[in-house]
């Protein structure tokens, strides 16, 4: 006998940005049970194409009368504008399960935040001293669990191993019992966590952890995922993070010890001493780097994550796209098309870097060949930007479909560029763009 789950990827037509979501739903005949994701919800062209994709993201979910929608996963790939633009009003509008970040040293963070911002004191350099603090001063959030993915044992030590942890039941919402929202049959969530109380997590990790705890309000708890693990929902499907340590942004040792000097007056919660040490930062900061040569700082910390059954499985006959930017599984028929079965899942890239062959290489010892061989989609980096792709990458990797995210008339960009569509010209390219999303559809099918 087998059960089925049904799939969907989505991407939003932002234009100059990236914007996807995705929906697993357990079908047994009897009932069912959906899981609702989001990876990266920004864009640099009008914020009005993100508003209307918001629009639509609520009414895929269809929430019930009076209750706000729910997003089981939320990830943040890195903290360029046209990725997290919409962040905030994402999570003023939906409760979240779990919120995924990149996790970087404190001076890392600081690095990113004052090139961006040529060391003027912004919202981003707020969230990126204490994201946690961030999220905890929105008066509309409600998230259940922030993670972070860390690099791997490159820039710091390796942690022990623990146990697995379930994920906290959803956050309840005002006037609303907590079994009532319960669902029939509820998909649960177990993911690997660091042990940060150890020796073998770094001092500066376990301060910054500590402090971004404290921070926490609402019940909202902070997990550190262990380094090579996934997050598996219903014990059948994986998201796995993968970031580059190696391509990690760098400063000089007197930078990074006054960092550690200061990090109780960065991290200690009241504004005015942290204001002061930032400005000691920022001026010691000026005069080590020079900002024309740290164009790729942001991106460098790109998280890449992997979705896929975790199972074996058999792909469905139905399987499609659809450019529409509000789509439904009734319109399944209109434009379904057979693909090889196994081949159903998802790989984001966000803007990271494969520009080398060594750096798909080592993706791919990280993620296990298997893996990259079942990519139904794949997220061509940074919209199709020819400097983080390499020749010949397409072949190495033979998704079913391409997708950019871009606005391909962007007086700058012009992503995607066209040696990189050339390149995955085999590989069913697929455009989302300014009010034009592009939709993946299949079922699966499971012995029991």
């Amino acid at each position: 006998m087998k059960w089925g789950l049904q799939v969907h990827y989505g991407f939003h037509g932002v234009g100059q940005g990236l914007f996807s979501s995705g929906s697993l739903v357990m079908l047994n005949g009897t009932a069912s049970s959906q899981f609702n994701w989001v990876y990266d919800c920004g864009t640099s062209s009008s914020q009005l194409y993100l508003d209307s994709a918001l629009d639509g993201l609520e009414r895929d979910i269809r929430p019930p009368a009076g209750r706000r929608p729910y997003l089981d996963l939320v990830t943040i790939s890195h903290f360029d504008k046209d990725h997290i633009s919409g962040l905030v009003k994402l999570l003023e509008r939906f409760d979240v399960g779990d919120l995924l970040l990149p996790y970087m040293p404190l001076w890392q963070r600081l690095v990113i935040a004052f090139h961006a911002h040529r060391g003027h004191r912004s919202r981003l350099t707020s969230f990126l001293v204490n994201p946690v603090a961030f999220i905890a001063a929105l008066p509309e959030s409600n998230v259940k669990r922030i993670l972070f993915a860390s690099g791997g044992p490159t820039l710091e030590e390796p942690s022990r191993d623990t146990g697995i942890s379930p994920q906290p039941e959803r956050p309840p919402i005002p006037g609303v019992e907590r079994a009532e929202r319960r669902r029939a049959e509820p998909i649960s969530v177990e993911v690997d966590a660091e042990d940060l109380s150890s020796l073998g997590a770094a001092e500066d990790k376990r301060f910054d952890a500590s402090r971004m705890a404290e921070a926490a309000r609402n019940g909202t708890s902070v997990v550190f995922m262990k380094v090579g693990t996934a997050l598996v929902v219903a014990s059948c499907w994986e998201f796995m993070p993968y970031n580059d340590a190696q391509l990690a942004p760098m400063a000089s040792a007197v930078f990074r010890n006054e960092v550690s000097r200061l990090r109780s007056d960065l991290l200690g919660g009241v504004k005015s001493i942290a204001t002061r040490a930032l400005e000691v930062l920022k001026r010691l900061y000026a005069k080590e780097f020079d900002f024309s040569g740290h164009e790729e700082n942001n991106n460098l910390i790109s998280l890449f994550l992997y979705a896929g059954p975790k199972e074996p499985c058999t792909t469905d006959v139905i399987a499609g796209y659809s450019r529409d930017p509000y789509w439904y599984w009734r319109d399944w028929r209109d434009w379904f098309e057979s693909i090889p079965t196994g081949r159903n899942s998802l790989l984001y890239t966000g803007d990271g870097y494969l520009d080398t062959d060594a750096r798909f290489a080592s993706m791919r010892a990280f993620l296990g060949p298997h893996r990259v061989k079942s990519l139904a989609a794949l997220q061509v980096m940074h919209h199709g930007a020819r400097a983080n792709w390499h020749t010949g990458l397409a072949d190495k990797i033979r998704p079913e479909f391409s997708v950019f995210s871009s606005n391909p008339l962007h007086k700058r960009y012009r992503h995607p560029h066209t040696e990189v569509l050339e390149d995955f010209s085999s590989y069913r390219p697929l455009q989302a763009s300014k009010g034009k999303s592009v939709n993946l559809a299949f079922r699966l099918l499971f012995p029991r």
